[in-house]
């Protein structure tokens, strides 16, 4: 991860002159057949200066992995017109080429840079920070000291930040920055050691009045301020804002409360909240203990929110795998949407079996751009537990209304779950993982639809239940009071052609640039695991196109993709048939609580069949039926 932080308020040059950022130590301990699979920057920046007679012309990122001898970098025309409100603008890079020609060995430096032009020399962007997403295999049989990434999430503020110090949460969980190595510690592996972390923050300006305000952030109340430039508050504009802090020297043997208040003015930046990502070195041998980490998408609601007698219910199932005792710690979902900014209103939010919260998202200023919270589920949190983790399956569900109906759309939750489990017998590679891959980088809409290159993930396990697809859809742009999304991608000759659609939203909004993010489900789009026998569903490593149709101006769309690699054995032996030595016969398999079929298998000699499965919880049945009157069925079991 790179979460460097620039600042700057002085218009760049329209010839595209790049501000880099210092260097960065990248870690990858891991280099036994190591192969990077994709390297992703996001780069987040704020409109400072406003002005309402500039077009922004055009934005460039750049990666350098060493020193800034050679560069990566990609440019593109932007056709975003003048907006009469500030706004923040946020951009998805490829740079894999970069990181495959020129990162070396078990550590490297690397730095990046950006510029953003527009038609006045007045425009200033602040606050720009960028995040590196890095996905690669390698052989983990050679590796006992390995890598991790896990995202710790801070529940939001349920307000805007005044000019007094107050601590990041609700109700009494303010210390929600736990305590990560020695006693009591997050993080339960051995030998660990984190080479950083830092916060990700998200939230909307809300501005209460037009004063100009800067956010300040501090660790405990009597930490060393951080603090980032300030809001541009002349036009009353309600922006999408994101704030990243490398806060790797702060002290990871105590639990810490983030404090946060603004430099003036009255009230800002409001639902405050975010997560901690910590990369982590730690021994696979000598961990017994093992923290999982996964992302996924839990729900979205394609229109406008409407009201408690109409209210929004989402639930997925996943199963979950991992041996020992389960226990969930810090998890939340993240929730990002739109309001039509008009009128203050409550978007009341739950999980589960919790209480619910209401929200209140709305300001006095118009809407540019997504507001989000982030919303605890585990027992920490303000509400406490959602539900109680299980080995096999899991339903999750949340639900959401407005006071008013029609005044918020286009929600999507991301979900962030956390939890331990013991160590399996085949290693923490088979537990539960979630990467990143690069579909679509940020791009110029040049039509209805900007479609990506043919493109195919990897799961390097030939084995896999795949528990979650989630695409992650990069928005900027300027709105209309009806605005949406679709995105689809390309089915195969062997899936039947044609193209299928993943996520959809419509939704009332106000017309005025800004930057947004969807985040999807496509629960039923792909194949569950590599024999599924549904043939509707599509093979998430095939290779193809992905599209996406809208009414903003750039898109960029990245996919999550869950899974585990847990494996059981279902077998047996089919006695009593007629043929000659009892090979050959089909076998179907089926979950007895369900019927859910899972494929069907053929005997060897002497009637033995053997199947692999992702689940041990569960219990199944095998039936054979050679003829009319040699039919046979086995007693429930699990694998």
């Amino acid at each position: 991860m790179l979460p460097n932080i620039l600042t700057q308020v002085t218009q760049l040059a329209a010839a595209g002159a790049y501000t880099d950022s210092a260097d960065a130590t990248i870690y990858i301990p891991e280099t036994t057949s190591r192969v990077i699979l994709s390297a992703v920057l996001e780069v987040t920046a704020y409109n400072y200066l406003y002005t309402n007679s500039s077009n922004v012309s055009g934005w460039g990122v750049r990666c350098s992995c060493d020193a800034g001898s050679t560069w990566t970098s990609k440019a593109v025309v932007s056709a975003l017109a003048e907006s009469d409100e500030n706004y923040t603008a946020q951009f998805m890079v490829n740079v894999t080429a970069e990181f495959v020609a020129r990162f070396a060995g078990a550590s490297d430096t690397c730095r990046w840079g950006y510029y953003i032009y527009g038609t006045e020399t007045t425009t200033g962007w602040s606050n720009a920070s960028a995040k590196l997403i890095i996905t690669y295999e390698y052989d983990d049989t050679a590796h006992d000291t390995r890598l991790k990434t896990v995202r710790i999430p801070i529940e939001s503020r349920n307000a805007r930040v005044t000019t007094t110090w107050t601590a990041i949460g609700q109700g009494t969980s303010l210390e929600q920055i736990p305590i990560l190595t020695g006693t009591g510690a997050f993080l339960p592996e051995a030998s660990v050691v984190i080479r950083q972390k830092y916060l990700e923050l998200w939230a909307n300006s809300l501005p209460y009045d037009v004063t100009d305000a800067a956010l300040r952030l501090r660790m405990d109340s009597g930490g060393t301020t951080y603090a980032y430039n300030a809001l541009d508050n002349t036009q009353d504009s309600s922006s999408t804002l994101k704030y990243m802090w490398d806060i790797s020297a702060e002290s990871s043997g105590s639990a810490h409360s983030l404090y946060a208040a603004v430099s003036a003015g009255t009230q800002y930046v409001n639902h405050l909240g975010g997560w901690m990502t910590v990369t982590y070195e730690y021994n696979h041998a000598s961990s017994t203990t093992i923290l999982n980490s996964i992302l996924m998408g839990l729900g979205e609601d394609p229109g406008n929110i409407l009201a408690s007698t109409d209210k929004s219910v989402v639930s997925v199932t996943r199963y979950i795998e991992e041996p020992g005792t389960l226990a969930m710690v810090q998890s939340a979902i993240w929730a990002t949407y739109q309001t039509t900014g008009t009128t203050s209103d409550t978007l009341t939010f739950k999980v589960g079996a919790q209480t619910a919260t209401g929200y209140t998202p709305t300001a006095d200023g118009t809407m540019a751009g997504m507001a989000s919270f982030v919303h605890r589920m585990d027992a920490g949190g303000y509400r406490g537990s959602s539900q109680t983790l299980i080995r096999g399956q899991n339903t999750f569900t949340a639900e959401w209304y407005t006071g008013t109906a029609n005044r918020v759309g286009n929600m999507s939750c991301l979900m962030i779950l956390n939890y331990t489990s013991d160590k399996s017998a085949s290693g923490d590679g088979v537990h539960a993982h979630s990467c990143y891959f690069p579909i679509l980088p940020s791009t110029s809409l040049s039509t209805i639809y900007q479609a990506s290159a043919t493109v195919a993930p990897k799961i390097i396990e030939s084995n896999y239940w795949l528990m979650g697809v989630m695409p992650m859809i990069y928005v900027l742009g300027l709105g209309t009071t009806m605005d949406g999304q679709i995105l689809t991608c390309e089915k195969l000759s062997a899936e039947g052609n044609g193209w299928e659609q993943l996520f959809n939203s419509m939704y009332t909004g106000v017309a005025e640039n800004g930057c947004w993010i969807n985040n999807g489900v496509c629960r039923f789009a792909f194949k569950r695991w590599p024999n599924d026998p549904d043939t509707d569903r599509m093979d998430i490593e095939g290779a193809r196109t992905w599209r996406i149709f809208g009414t903003s101006k750039q898109y960029g769309l990245g996919l999550w993709v869950t899974w585990h690699s847990h494996t059981f054995t279902i077998s047996g032996t089919v006695s009593g048939y007629v043929d000659a030595d009892g090979a050959g016969l089909a076998v179907r398999l089926y979950r007895t609580t369900d019927g859910f079929f899972l494929g069907e298998v053929t005997t060897t000699a002497g009637g033995a069949f053997t199947y692999t499965w992702y689940d041990n919880v569960d219990t199944y049945r095998a039936i054979c039926q050679e003829d009319v009157t040699h039919v046979g069925a086995s007693v429930d079991g699990t694998p």
